[in-house]
């Protein structure tokens, strides 16, 4: 799984039942975004988007699971390009380490945390541990991917809803 460094040291801070296996792509995890261009008004969001056809055992033990996520602010299923995707909006509004993560590219309180990102991620990631622990603040690259435009949202007829 291809993902920013940016992505890896926001993803652990997000809920604290979040898990690694959650961002696995055989159960249908497509992608991390820090801004969803259908939602624009959802600014200090972070979002997890998913292929609700792929796996749907394992779907369902995740959406058991994240209905006990305390940070989740919105989800939406929306079709993309033909196929059907859940997207997970987590505030990240209420969390002061993303939030200077995603607005500066200086190393800001991250040490407190870098424990907790460390071991979710298993020290899989030599460059972000060495982000992390040996303090390379130029090391993090602030990028701003968006959620695909949708085509359709189904619970939506006129396809926009500003409410999210």
């Amino acid at each position: 799984m291809s993902m920013s460094l940016m992505h890896k040291a926001i993803i652990p801070l997000l809920d604290k039942e979040l898990t690694k296996d959650d961002l696995r792509e055989d159960i249908g995890f497509v992608g991390s975004y820090t801004y969803d261009k259908n939602r624009p008004w959802l600014d200090e969001h972070f979002f997890l988007m998913y292929d609700i056809n792929k796996n749907p055992e394992e779907n369902a033990k995740r959406e058991q699971r994240f209905e006990k996520h305390t940070n989740i602010a919105n989800v939406c299923v929306e079709q993309i390009g033909g196929k059907m995707y859940k997207i997970y909006a987590y505030w990240t509004g209420i969390n002061p380490d993303i939030k200077r993560l995603k607005l500066v590219r200086e190393k800001p309180s991250l040490l407190s945390n870098a424990s907790r990102i460390a071991i979710f991620w298993q020290g899989e990631d030599r460059y972000l541990s060495s982000f992390l622990f040996a303090g390379d603040p130029m090391g993090l690259e602030v990028d701003w991917p968006s959620v695909p435009e949708f085509d359709h949202r189904p619970n939506d007829p006129l396809g926009w809803n500003p409410y999210g």
